[in-house]
């Protein structure tokens, strides 16, 4: 059975901007506007990315990658959205990235959206050594409580006190990340 690290895109693989969410109309829900085609990449989480998107061709490394996205609820909105996500994935991640991505339509209502779609794409439950670095506790909240190990990615912005599990810090050496997710997947 394969284990997965699932890793969230914007605040963990693109960096967090917060003023762009204080004033509405907020850009990225302007069509037309390409707000997720140029994010700002965190380039210590897309480094790590890289190394475990290689790790995924070792064939006695039971991994599953996935990034996994929210886009915008409004089918059209999502099409260019998500388009620009993948598109995003494969110019500041390469390495054939893009092929992992999971963009979810957006649900204030259900937390577990993440957690639910991966565990169908793996046809199982979650369990412990399937990992979700996310920024978002609400995200986090909900992969731990569907059976997975939930991290927490502190990227400059958020704390680490609000969340009572793993963090990941902005400062942490690329390799010592990704020996860190190993150790809890395989």
């Amino acid at each position: 059975m394969n284990h997965s690290i699932s890793l969230d895109m914007d605040g963990v693989l693109a960096v967090y901007e917060p003023d762009d969410y204080k004033k509405q109309p907020y850009a990225f829900e302007m069509p037309g506007s390409h707000y997720f085609a140029k994010r700002t990449v965190d380039t210590v989480m897309c480094d790590v990315a890289r190394r475990l998107e290689h790790l995924t061709h070792e064939p006695s490394c039971g991994l599953d990658l996935f990034i996994v996205s929210m886009a915008s609820a409004n089918g059209r909105l999502f099409a260019e959205q998500s388009a620009d996500k993948v598109a995003w994935l494969d110019k500041y991640v390469k390495d054939g990235i893009s092929q992992h991505a999971v963009i979810l339509p957006h649900s204030a209502y259900i937390k577990a959206h993440k957690a639910r779609a991966i565990a169908a794409r793996l046809n199982r439950p979650l369990d412990v050594c399937d990992v979700l670095l996310d920024d978002y506790n609400p995200h986090l909240t909900a992969w731990t409580l569907m059976g997975g190990t939930a991290m927490k990615y502190l990227n400059g912005i958020n704390s680490g006190e609000s969340w009572d599990g793993p963090c990941i810090t902005k400062d942490m050496n690329p390799r010592d990340i990704v020996s860190m997710l190993q150790r809890i997947v395989m």
